[in-house]
């Protein structure tokens, strides 16, 4: 576009507010190469024009072209690109963001383009040299004179290499010196841009402008032209969408919210009262959530199932059975019994030592419940049984305290100890040896073999023997079928439910079952406590949008001055909604610093208090007596509420924020 020249058409241009006329069948040709002047008493259109012109004012009826491409069919998001990119608007009140410096301000625009961070500020630093501004670009506005102020509103105007120049009164505040070297630097300018300067001084346009258009009462009375050639031009505009990355969101958010810290830190202290009680009510329940189903999985096997018959108390019959075990994905499977004499195969009514009671095992030691308080191996075959602590010291004739099971169970071993299971029968004694080869630590009389050898003694006891000799009349239960899977593959379990669905039986995961009926129950109560302490979140939400609110009545001219320089609405709507997720931020941070603090606390309050009682009377309820538990999934979650939570209480600001005309927001201020 170098060797291009670039002309700016107005036709027919007509500007109402409300029934009062501002702008007047305006028709104006102006080619890159011109300075032109506007004059005009106040209240005959200048600035409107301008306005209108830059796009930060709309227009009712007439055209306006750039380039011989109109903008009658723009929409928001092309007068914002429009703005950006072909149009520098240079104001008399400089209108510059108090809370950037000079290079900040200057680089904006072309962070607003989406230009990587380390060009623009080059870019920048090449617009303040070429102003003068190079030993001020790191200063704030406020401690610059008028004159610089004006100087880096220019730079500003000039970096986006915009096709049109447009000047409000640019000499407005200045004295004569610093007016001149404005002027001075838009008449240089006009060499390669279009410029076009609203003023209320003659004398300076004279000087200066090489064309001079009065307006009176909306409408053109003069019109000095000093060149007469005219250029058809057609070039297509780059309309390359503005978007401010979060790195300029984050420079925003930060120093309007470190401008207003005390009104921050208090309206995040408030949300975060909500979020502490959400916090705390999480950690408790899946505090409580751990320990039940940590307690159990060490007596309920994970993949342990029962098949039952679709009949109430119905038999499986050992066709069943032998079905079942036909299947490939079944690796164990046995009625669970146990068998408990009345009293011994002695003459006498005297319990002897020996009395107990045998348990059934599974083949593999992982699907044994109490495998977490077993101490030693697990039966290897059939002439191999694990005995209870309580058996162990009757046998023994001591007690056997905790720490010293591993140390009796190696001398058990090194005499080879074994036990006689002596079983009474009408028709004859059983008696067989089997070696002690592990102790479960539990106190009562119990003998734990597995469940071949179980079945195989059973078959020498008669019904009568049963109901005799010992205390269930049925010591078998055939309705359950406990049923051990060597595969977790849901489709897999599905086909063999199929299959005995056919047989009108039922294979379920009692363990799985209750797992899920926990979950249901906690998340029922999850929901109930989290709801009532959201009562707060909603009270501390209308503030967040309060604050909000009040920020965007604070930063009317921000708005203004970021509109002028090409930001889109979203990109206004961003700038609040960052500041909002940054408040439901800092505080999940307070909410979370506070919860983990306390529930620390609470849990060293809790082991030194109930915890130790259940330690003092062996209670296995707790390991550590943590009743509450801090986990990362809730801290994220929470966090992510929080935010989400922040960002829609601060919508509705946001969007009236990004509502406002820049003129109109320019001119509240």
């Amino acid at each position: 576009m170098a060797n291009e020249h670039s002309i700016l058409t107005i036709n027919g241009l007509n500007k109402y507010y409300g029934s009062f006329h501002a702008l007047k069948d305006i028709n104006l040709t102006i080619e890159e190469g011109e300075l032109v002047a506007i004059l005009g008493e106040s209240g005959s259109g200048k600035s409107t024009l301008l306005n209108v012109i830059s796009g930060l004012d709309t227009f009712e009826t007439g055209e306006i072209i750039i380039n011989g491409v109109s903008t009658n069919k723009f929409t928001h998001k092309e007068w914002a690109i429009y703005r950006n990119h072909y149009v520098g608007f240079i104001f008399q009140e400089y209108n510059l963001i108090d809370h950037l410096t000079v290079l900040e301000n200057v680089e904006l625009p072309l962070l607003l383009q989406g230009e990587k961070a380390n060009i623009a500020r080059e870019k920048a630093k090449e617009k303040c040299r070429l102003l003068g501004l190079s030993n001020h670009m790191h200063k704030l506005p406020n401690k610059l004179s008028g004159g610089q102020q004006q100087r880096v509103a220019i730079a500003r105007a000039l970096v986006t290499e915009p096709k049109v120049i447009l000047a409000d009164e640019p000499t407005g505040n200045l004295d004569s010196e610093n007016a001149r070297i404005i002027l001075d630097i838009l008449k240089v300018l006009a060499k390669n841009h279009i410029v076009v300067l609203v003023t209320h001084d003659e004398e300076y346009a004279q000087e200066y402008a090489t064309r001079i258009v009065i307006l009176e009462d909306g409408r053109i009375v003069s019109d000095t032209q000093n060149k007469k050639t005219r250029y058809e031009v057609s070039q297509p505009l780059n309309l390359k969408r503005p978007n401010m990355k979060p790195k300029v969101l984050w420079k925003f958010a930060k120093n309007n919210l470190k401008k207003r810290l005390l009104r921050t830190i208090f309206t995040s202290i408030t949300m975060s009262l909500g979020l502490i009680a959400i916090f705390l009510i999480i950690f408790l329940l899946n505090g409580i959530r751990t320990e039940i189903t940590s307690l159990l999985s060490k007596y309920l096997p994970k993949d342990q199932y029962i098949v039952e018959s679709i009949i109430n108390t119905g038999e499986l019959t050992d066709s069943d059975v032998e079905f079942i075990l036909g299947q490939n994905i079944v690796v164990d499977a046995y009625f669970p019994f146990s068998l408990q004499p009345i009293k011994s195969n002695k003459d006498d009514d005297e319990f002897s030592k020996e009395r107990f009671y045998l348990q059934t095992l599974p083949l593999d030691r992982s699907n044994f419940a109490l495998n977490h308080l077993l101490y030693g191996d697990f039966p290897e075959n059939n002439k191999q049984v694990i005995i209870s602590r309580g058996l162990a010291e009757s046998l023994l004739n001591h007690t056997i305290k905790e720490k010293e099971i591993n140390e009796v169970l190696k001398n058990m071993r090194k005499d080879h100890y074994s036990i006689n299971i002596e079983r009474v029968s009408v028709s004859q004694e059983l008696k067989e040896d089997f070696l002690v080869v592990g102790i479960v630590n539990r106190n009562d009389y119990a003998v734990y073999m597995l469940h071949p050898k179980m079945e195989e003694l059973l078959t020498h006891l008669t019904e009568t023997d049963i109901i005799r000799f010992y205390y269930s009349n049925k010591v078998v239960d055939r309705s359950k079928f406990h049923v051990f899977l060597n595969t977790t593959d849901e489709d897999k379990i599905i086909a063999m439910q199929k299959k005995l669905a056919e047989r009108d039986l039922v294979l379920t995961n009692p363990t799985k079952q209750l797992y899920q009926s926990i979950d249901s129950f906690f998340d029922t109560v999850l929901t109930i406590l989290v709801s009532t302490a959201g009562v707060s979140l909603v009270i501390s939400g209308i503030l967040v949008g309060l604050m909000i609110y009040i920020s965007v009545l604070e930063r009317f001219k921000e708005i203004g001055i970021l509109t002028a320089i090409g930001a889109r609405r979203g990109n206004i709507r961003s700038l609040f909604i960052f500041e909002s997720a940054f408040i439901g931020f800092l505080s999940a941070f307070i909410a979370l610093v506070i919860s983990v603090l306390l529930a620390m606390l609470i849990n060293i309050i809790f082991d030194s208090t109930i915890g130790s009682l259940f330690v003092l009377y062996n209670i296995p309820l707790f390991e550590e007596a943590k009743i509450l538990k801090i986990d990362g999934l809730t801290i994220i979650v929470v966090y992510l509420i929080a935010i989400g939570y922040a960002i829609i209480c601060g919508l509705i600001p946001s969007y009236m924020a990004s509502r406002l005309r820049a003129i109109e927001a320019l001119r509240r201020e």
